[in-house]
């Protein structure tokens, strides 16, 4: 999917709101492998370097991509976030 969104930023322009749903239900699944989890984080980075406008009107990034996110930066780094 990653990959997609790359080669083709065009074509999921319309379904950014669900991946971006998608990779923090992925990113909160403690239970999966790091690998996964790690791979939604490239996904959440690639859909922001090719969209940056669709995700800066995002509320669901804002009020839940955002922490999501610095919360598994801080688990891969060692740290706690509270």
């Amino acid at each position: 999917m990653n990959e997609l969104v790359e080669v083709h930023p065009k074509f999921i322009k319309s379904i950014i709101p669900q991946l971006l749903a998608i990779y923090t239900e992925i990113m909160e699944a403690s239970g999966l492998l790091i690998n996964l989890r790690t791979t939604a984080m490239f996904g959440i980075l690639t859909i922001c370097v090719n969209h940056p406008a669709v995700v800066r009107k995002s509320e669901y990034f804002k009020t839940n991509m955002v922490p999501v996110y610095m919360k598994m930066l801080a688990e891969i780094n060692g740290t706690t976030i509270e």
